[in-house]
C-alpha cells in the first residue's frame, strides 16, 4: 500500500540528488549520442521500436494509473468521480482491445 509523506527539504538529500543527478545526465548523455551514432542509417527502425514500445505499453501504465488513484491512502479530495472511474475502464478496455488487435496483425 502506497503511504504519502512530506520529504524534508535536508542538505543529505540535496546532495544525493545532485550527485545522481550528474551521473545519470552523463549516463543518458553518452547513451543518446551512441543511438545515434552508430545507427544513423537505421533512425527510422529506432523510431517505429520507441513507437511500438510505447504503444503496446500505454494500458500497462494507464492500469497502474487506475489502481494508483482508487487506493485507500489517496486523498479523498482528488479521487475522481464514479463516473470517471468507468470513463477510464472503458478506455483501458479500448488501450487492450486495440494493442491485442495490433499484436495478431503483427
Amino acid at each position: 500500500m502506497i503511504k504519502f509523506q512530506i520529504l524534508k527539504n535536508d542538505e543529505v538529500q540535496h546532495q544525493f540528488l545532485n550527485r545522481y543527478y550528474k551521473l545519470l545526465l552523463v549516463i543518458v548523455s553518452l547513451g543518446g549520442f551512441f543511438l545515434f551514432y552508430f545507427s544513423a542509417v537505421s533512425m527510422i527502425k529506432i523510431l517505429e521500436g520507441a513507437t511500438i514500445l510505447a504503444f503496446l505499453t500505454s494500458p500497462v501504465i494507464a492500469f497502474l494509473n487506475l489502481r494508483a488513484v482508487q487506493q485507500k491512502d489517496f486523498p479523498e479530495s482528488h479521487r475522481p468521480s464514479k463516473r470517471m472511474i468507468y470513463l477510464a475502464y472503458s478506455g483501458l478496455f479500448g488501450l487492450v482491445v486495440f494493442s491485442i488487435y495490433y499484436l495478431i496483425n503483427l
